[in-house]
């Protein structure tokens, strides 16, 4: 986008089709005691959520929360949610405005046999796509396909994995909080992937 070499930026969309993790997670070792022991329960939904779409939305947060946060990396700026659609039982489509350009959010339960998760954005002279390994693929790497006038398709491994995502998640929580690293993710940019999360969910109920 900065050098111009695609031409501007003509339509941007994020997906999530995947139900299940479509591996099985590697060795780990987890506490004994239930959640429910160790952490008092808050409700799933905000009061203001109609009954029909709750079990709809607490899967949405549970997964889309991870999407709508890597929207925002791409698009930071306001974002304005045009329209959403939610099918009860698993799948959300929502468009947003972001600089005048249409971003599309596509959510659905799908158990398709392997991970299905990414995004694209369509240029006036090519495709930018990546997708994303499934969290329990401990080595796996994005892939990178990028489409133009000028060149054959390219599919673009990343170099390498770097270990169980999960993992290295946790570690960077508790070196965060031991103060041996900055945390990558401040509570300030949760709390906007909330807003955010909470804006499609009100269009959502939009008559």
């Amino acid at each position: 986008m900065k050098n111009g070499r695609l031409g501007s930026l003509q339509l941007a969309r994020f997906f999530d089709f995947s139900k299940s993790y479509a591996m099985a997670p590697p060795p780990h070792t987890r506490p004994a005691e239930s959640r429910a022991e160790r952490f008092d329960t808050w409700p799933l939904w905000p009061d203001w959520l109609a009954v029909d779409f709750r079990d709809t939305y607490a899967w949405f947060l549970n997964a889309g929360c991870h999407d709508i946060n890597l929207l925002r990396l791409f698009f930071p700026s306001a974002q304005k949610v045009v329209a959403t659609y939610c099918r009860p039982g698993g799948a959300v489509a929502a468009l947003l405005d972001i600089e005048g350009v249409p971003v599309h959010l596509d959510m659905a339960k799908t158990a398709a046999g392997r991970w299905l998760q990414g995004a694209e954005f369509l240029f006036e002279h090519g495709r930018l796509r990546f997708e994303v390994p499934s969290p329990m693929d401990i080595h796996g790497v994005s892939r990178i396909y990028l489409d133009n006038e000028s060149s054959a398709c390219t599919d673009t491994p990343d170099a390498k994995g770097n270990g169980w995502a999960f993992a290295r998640q946790a570690t960077g929580f508790l070196d965060a909080l031991t103060g041996s690293a900055p945390l990558r993710n401040p509570g300030a940019e949760g709390l906007e992937d909330l807003r955010l999360s909470e804006a499609i969910w009100r269009q959502a109920q939009e008559p």
